[in-house]
């Protein structure tokens, strides 16, 4: 029972209270032993502060708390708003508090009003997501004080939830990369000759195929008609991050390599793609862009060889038709070559590289090739001269 007593009196007094009654009985003690008075004068100023500091911590603090977001997904510079709903449910009016509010790593304080028995009240806070990350808003907590800082207690009145901060993207047309002609792809942008999805009708040039030649339209016409089609490709994608911090010379570049993975992974899911995602020792199956970016807001630094990363990859995605690896500018031409080597001899291999100190450039390599990217918004015209 004397430790129950103890542990309720720590969680109300503060560091500040237990000092001044510490005085108060060492005063009060001085006094009855050597008779001063000045002893007697600080020991009664200090019972009045503190007798004082629990009668103004009193009051009923038993309302209730919500926590909802405007939404639950934000790109790192936008704005959520998170709405804190007061309730007192009891049949006594609640008293005036404080409320703190944990964001992340910061908090956020204002004033609970008095609420009357039946009454509610919305408070809503802007929060900037500076940087991607999942940030945990809450838990809201409930402090009733003294003016001098000497009594309180708190309580608990809302749990989190949580706010991913997805990184930057931008918009990139088709990835026509893969198996041509094949019954289970999709149709892309890419117009050709011969294919599986029919597209159209064009003038006859010399030089194609007269099978292609549709002679119901040729009569109509007067003048040789040949079919178009669009290209049809099967491509499973495999795209890979590389997380290991020291392939990077800033925090800023292996956040510009999140985004352009975010990227990739988005645009394959958007045509319907099958992807699988490789992060350190993360492997997964997105089956939507949202779910992919929330992932992407979960990424952090952990270091791998190039051989775990690899190994990890053939493991899990062995048959892909189109490698993507995201690296950074540090990993060496040398391992990439063996990186490149391990995989399957008839797939694709792209490796991105995000680079704050050059230019953004493509450069060709036997087996595969390297989009160095210095600004994100530099990605689709690399992508497309890649496809050419």
């Amino acid at each position: 029972m004397k430790r129950s007593t103890l542990r309720t009196l720590g969680g109300y007094f503060s560091s500040l209270g237990w000092v001044t009654l510490g005085i108060c009985v060492v005063s009060g003690v001085a006094f009855a032993v050597g008779g001063w008075v000045e002893m007697a004068v600080i020991a009664v100023f200090c019972a009045v502060i503190l007798l004082a500091s629990v009668l103004l911590s009193l009051g009923n603090t038993s309302f209730e708390a919500e926590l909802s977001l405007s939404t639950a997904h934000v790109v790192e510079g936008d704005t959520a708003n998170v709405t804190v709903t007061l309730s007192n449910s009891g049949s006594a009016p609640t008293t005036r508090a404080q409320a703190h509010l944990s964001l992340g790593d910061l908090e956020e304080s204002f004033a609970v009003p008095p609420l009357k028995s039946g009454q509610s009240k919305n408070v809503t806070i802007a929060f900037t997501a500076l940087a991607r990350s999942v940030v945990s808003v809450g838990p809201l907590r409930v402090r009733k004080a003294d003016p001098f800082g000497i009594v309180s207690h708190e309580r608990t009145v809302a749990t989190d939830t949580t706010l991913y901060v997805h990184p930057r993207t931008v918009a990139l047309s088709a990835i026509n990369a893969g198996i041509l002609r094949d019954l289970e792809g999709l149709p892309s942008e890419e117009i050709v000759d011969d294919d599986l999805s029919f597209y159209g009708l064009r003038d006859y040039q010399p030089g194609d195929d007269v099978r292609n030649v549709h002679w119901l339209s040729t009569a109509k016409a007067q003048h040789l008609m040949v079919r178009q089609f669009q290209a049809t490709r099967r491509t499973t994608t495999s795209l890979t991050f590389d997380t290991t911090p020291q392939h990077y010379r800033s925090e800023q570049e292996f956040e510009l390599g999140v985004s352009l993975h975010a990227c990739l992974g988005v645009q394959c899911l958007t045509e319907e793609r099958p992807l699988t995602t490789h992060e350190a020792t993360r492997h997964d199956a997105p089956s939507s862009p949202l779910r992919f970016l929330d992932s992407c807001a979960r990424i952090e630094p952990d270091t791998l060889t190039m051989e775990e990363l690899t190994s990890g990859v053939l493991r899990h995605d062995n048959e892909a038709s189109l490698y993507i690896f995201t690296l950074g500018p540090r990993t060496g031409v040398d391992s990439v070559k063996r990186l490149v080597d391990a995989l399957p001899p008839t797939s694709t291999v792209l490796v991105m590289e995000p680079d704050s100190q050059s230019e953004s450039t493509l450069r060709r390599h036997d087996g595969f090739s390297v989009v160095s990217v210095h600004k994100l918004d530099d990605l689709p015209l690399l992508l497309e001269a890649w496809r050419l």
